[in-house]
């Protein structure tokens, strides 16, 4: 299965008491669960599973605004994500399963706004769009 790393770097620059920006890069790791795992055929004859963890590399840049106990923050992001594990209905004999796919790039815009809507209570409503491509190899298989 070899070595995972997860780590994560950001600058902040505040401009006034209100607006400030941001740089985050991240190095991110998600392993296979049972679930991922449980699909017939996710294992070679030895018993060693057949999805490998999955990796991505991340850059954010992003600006955001509080007012009061409001807060509103639009980002910027680009994901480079390897081994990505995901359902593939023909996966398992067609019975269906998750696997690996392709190496992917994800990128997009982020925005969020959160406002109280009573002292107990917290609205946090957010948009994304999102540009998501197979950047190598067979669509839906590494």
């Amino acid at each position: 299965m070899g070595r995972v790393t997860a780590s994560e770097l950001e600058f902040t620059h505040s401009f006034s008491e209100n607006v400030s920006s941001f740089l985050r890069f991240g190095q991110n790791f998600r392993l296979p669960n049972i679930d991922d795992l449980s699909s017939a055929g996710n294992y070679d004859n030895s018993g060693n599973p057949l999805i490998f963890p999955q990796v991505s590399h991340d850059l954010d840049l992003g600006v955001r605004y509080h007012r009061g106990n409001s807060h509103y923050e639009l980002t910027i992001f680009h994901d480079e994500i390897g081994n990505e594990i995901g359902f593939d209905p023909a996966a398992a004999g067609g019975y269906g399963g998750n696997i690996n796919y392709a190496p992917t790039r994800r990128q997009g815009i982020h925005f969020q706004i959160g406002a109280p809507i009573s002292d107990q209570v917290r609205l946090v409503a957010s948009v994304d769009y999102l540009d998501a491509k197979f950047v190598e190899g067979e669509i839906g298989r590494a």
